[in-house]
């Protein structure tokens, strides 16, 4: 049977704050080491369950890679399983990225080996994952993300608000380790990106959106402190005092607002868009567009731009 990661990370929590603090200290490290053990040795890689959430693809040319959160049902709210997902396969990928050549089995950089004595990853990955040049990252169906889940900030309520950061901390981890990739990350935003899910395309280098989507900070209005690192990257991005407006207002930002206040660097269906390939279900060939244009950062030398992405990512 399919296990609640989530369920049972706040049942430690709760167990260890009423039992002391070095045993919940003990718990949240028995939580992290027992994750990706049990997706390894059981090999049952998180992608393979029934409920996965985050699905990676490459493109057709091999170099470039898409990361696609996969709940459409509820408009790819961010839970704490997505996260575990998403975390696995961020660190699939920068092992498969450290990968010297083609030519090396692309399932390398994990402690562990199956029978046959190959290293695997704790997400399974395509070959040719470490030829990639650039990750783009969307969200399936009509929605980039509609923020974290309803159900799981409702939670929060119920424990102690020392476990809450914690909690909280570890929560945001698992979607900002996409800063840890030493390729340039794209976020193409398909659709709505509200709350953590606008501030996760913060957390990306670069940002297209379709003209169909709106971003929305909308935190304060639910009652909510501004996470997923969104009072450190909206500042660094559109400044101190557009932060500030944006925030307050907790309205919801159309495409060219979004464009000239500095939140997106491109709006898909300008001047120099391809024709939109149409692929199936992108009528508007706007996630092909978005991996063209990643296809072509590939053309520029690798050193230098995986350099040139750590700098930016540095001034930040």
């Amino acid at each position: 049977p399919e296990l609640s990661w989530n369920s049972f990370f706040l049942s430690s929590q709760i167990l260890g704050h009423t039992a002391g603090s070095h045993l919940s200290d003990f718990l949240l490290t028995l939580f992290e080491v027992l994750h990706p053990l049990l997706c390894l040795q059981v090999k049952i890689p998180m992608s393979a369950l029934p409920s996965s959430l985050v699905k990676f693809s490459l493109s057709k040319c091999n170099r470039v890679g898409v990361i696609t959160l996969s709940s459409p049902d509820t408009l790819n709210a961010l839970t704490f399983e997505m996260g575990l997902q998403f975390r696995d396969l961020v660190e699939s990928l920068n092992l498969a990225l450290t990968v010297p050549s083609p030519e090396v089995d692309t399932n390398v950089g994990s402690p562990f080996s199956d029978s046959n004595g190959s290293i695997i990853t704790p997400y399974p990955l395509p070959p040719s994952t470490s030829s990639i040049s650039s990750v783009v990252i969307t969200g399936e169906g009509r929605c980039f993300s509609a923020g974290g889940s309803m159900p799981f900030l409702k939670s929060r309520g119920e424990t102690p608000p020392h476990i809450n950061s914690e909690i909280m901390y570890r929560f945001y981890k698992s979607y900002l380790c996409i800063r840890t990739l030493p390729v340039p990350v794209m976020a193409a935003i398909n659709g709505p990106a509200v709350g953590a899910g606008a501030c996760l395309t913060l957390a990306c280098d670069y940002r297209v959106m379709s003209p169909k989507a709106f971003l929305s900070f909308n935190f304060l209005r639910l009652g909510i402190h501004p996470g997923m690192g969104g009072t450190h990257f909206l500042p660094t991005t559109v400044g101190y005092s557009t932060s500030k407006s944006i925030m307050l207002s907790s309205s919801r930002l159309p495409p060219p607002y979004c464009l000239t206040s500095g939140l997106v660097d491109h709006v898909h269906g300008q001047v120099g868009d391809g024709e939109g390939r149409k692929g199936e279900g992108e009528p508007d060939g706007f996630l092909d567009d978005c991996v063209g244009l990643a296809r072509e950062w590939g053309l520029n030398s690798p050193v230098a731009t995986r350099g040139y992405t750590r700098t930016m990512r540095e001034q930040q």
